[in-house]
């Protein structure tokens, strides 16, 4: 339930100055896929506060890192028992937000398509939010 309310409160917000999303430049591009790959492989090796440390500071303090952890797991199954990712293209608005689908694939290859938003947060990026997104997993990124 909390996590719907974060999700209905992250699109509400996204909604209200719905940005003008252009192709990130490589600077930006390389640093959001690092910040989403790191939380990834941390998620993958069950490491669950290094995972917390991608987290916009938003999140932080909504959840501590056990709630976290429990949230993953309950919310987002597919992402804790990836096997393999996929990003696509980056996008940004310029002004400290930006977006990227990511495809994890399970054991079986199969994929699910999760929508990423990050916010730049003290020079870093940082995830302010995951959906799961209508991208078809079996289209190119």
């Amino acid at each position: 339930m909390i996590l719907l309310l974060f999700v209905a409160a992250f699109a509400i917000a996204q909604a209200d100055d719905a940005p003008a999303w252009r192709l990130s430049s490589k600077p930006v591009r390389d640093a959001v896929r690092a910040t989403v790959e790191g939380q990834l492989d941390a998620i993958r090796a069950g490491k669950f506060d290094e995972a917390y440390r991608f987290a916009a500071s938003g999140i932080q303090r909504q959840f501590s890192p056990a709630v976290f952890a429990a949230m993953l797991r309950r919310g987002y199954p597919a992402v804790v028992a990836h096997r393999r990712f996929e990003l696509g293209v980056v996008r940004d608005d310029r002004g400290g937000r930006a977006q990227v689908v990511c495809v994890v694939f399970d054991a079986k290859n199969a994929g699910k398509a999760f929508r990423y938003s990050l916010v730049a947060e003290e020079g870093r990026w940082r995830i302010a939010g995951v959906v799961a997104d209508s991208a078809e997993p079996d289209r190119p990124l």
